[in-house]
């Protein structure tokens, strides 16, 4: 498995999170991507940061850390937008090694 940090969201082929997560009822990986394009959140701020997972050239997870909305502190994030691929779940991919 291969951790990558974002750099640039349109480099990563996103289709299939984005199918398996709207059919589990998810929209949060629609939201992340939108959120993305039109400028909202790029996980770009100090503090902040988007990885996804890649196993067999595959991105199978995506997450990342935005400082916390609801806070006036710079030193706390909040985790948003983890999502990983069903068969992959319990296998490692988002675990903190």
């Amino acid at each position: 498995m291969l951790i990558e940090r974002v750099v640039i969201l349109e480099q990563y082929n996103l289709n299939l999170l984005l199918e398996e997560s709207i059919s589990e009822g998810y929209k949060f990986v629609q939201k992340l991507i939108d959120d993305y394009t039109v400028g909202s959140n790029k996980f770009n701020r100090s503090g902040e940061t988007l990885f996804v997972a890649i196993i067999d050239e595959e991105v199978v997870g995506i997450g990342g850390l935005n400082i916390d909305p609801y806070l006036d502190l710079n030193d706390v994030g909040r985790l948003r937008h983890l999502y990983v691929l069903p068969r992959y779940r319990s296998s490692g991919v988002g675990k903190n090694s």
